[in-house]
């Protein structure tokens, strides 16, 4: 394709270069930009987040995705997010008959989907649903204790200090090594233990009132806070693949690659929306790996 003609400029206004470009034209000498862009608008379509946020319905799902088409939108992403009431659970037998009628009505119409693999975000913890079946699961993470600077008796990030000036390390807890600081020649014990449970938490599908009233200050109302798994634990991913994309394969596998282009995967995070401000990212088990 050949651009009109035009000219680029210093910015002291002294000419650089100049292009010489010509656009083909209609017998009417209209431009033609993006021949052919209609015939091919379904393999270019935008595809949105499709926000599933309110109680579902076949008939309501049908209307959106008619009205994605009328719009000439034709590909989304579908997006479980807070404000599905308990009885649409994240990959509950309902949440897949939804999604089902989505799918098949794509199939019928052309249209392409993206599944996304989690009920919110951080990706990795299925809803909470990996630490609901194996609670060691849970996100650990490394801490440095600076023995010079304690006392025995001392608390340090979830450590006790013992009359040696050690760390007591209880069961599920490990002691990395003691190391000498380059800096001041401290001696710095590396440990790890897992995350308070509290302090590792994704976003919820559901609130935590079943119709709460919206703030004056427009920001998301109170939702439930499920536990964040250790995506840094090869048994713990194992188990969320298992639990989330085994599932859309089995559930779904004859439309992948067609229809279904792609999983979608969001913000996977080692300490989730809320951590200890001293946690590292780390544990024993991946050290050989590093």
């Amino acid at each position: 394709m050949i651009l009109p003609q035009s000219q680029m400029f210093h910015g002291n206004g002294r000419r650089k270069t100049r292009l010489t470009c010509q656009l083909p034209k209609t017998e009417d000498n209209g431009v033609v930009m993006f021949e052919g862009y209609k015939k091919e608008e379904r393999e270019f379509t935008q595809a949105p987040f499709w926000f599933w946020n309110d109680e579902l319905s076949e008939d309501e799902i049908l209307r959106q995705m008619r009205d994605f088409r009328d719009h000439g939108i034709f590909a989304f992403v579908v997006h479980a997010r807070a404000g599905l009431p308990r009885s649409i659970s994240w990959l509950s037998d309902r949440m897949i008959h939804f999604m089902r009628v989505a799918i098949e009505e794509a199939v019928r119409t052309g249209m392409r989907v993206i599944l996304y693999d989690d009920g919110m975000y951080p990706s990795g913890s299925s809803a909470g649903q990996v630490v609901a079946e194996n609670a060691s699961f849970r996100p650990r993470g490394l801490f440095a204790v600076d023995l010079d600077d304690c006392v025995p008796g001392d608390e340090r990030s979830g450590f006790t200090i013992d009359g040696d000036g050690m760390p007591i390390v209880l069961k599920d807890q490990n002691l990395i090594g003691v190391f000498n600081r380059a800096s001041d020649g401290h001696r710095i014990a590396v440990l790890d233990r897992f995350i308070k449970p509290e302090c590792s938490l994704i976003r919820g599908l559901h609130y935590l009132d079943d119709d709460p009233e919206r703030r004056e200050d427009c920001k998301e109302v109170p939702e439930e806070r499920p536990q964040l798994a250790d995506i840094l634990s090869p048994e713990a991913m194992k188990c969320f693949i298992k639990l989330v994309y085994q599932r859309y394969f089995d559930e779904f596998g004859e439309y992948f690659g067609n229809t279904i282009l792609a999983i979608f995967t969001d913000e996977p995070s080692i300490f989730g929306k809320q951590h200890e401000l001293d946690a590292k990212p780390g544990n024993a088990e991946i050290l050989e790996f590093v």
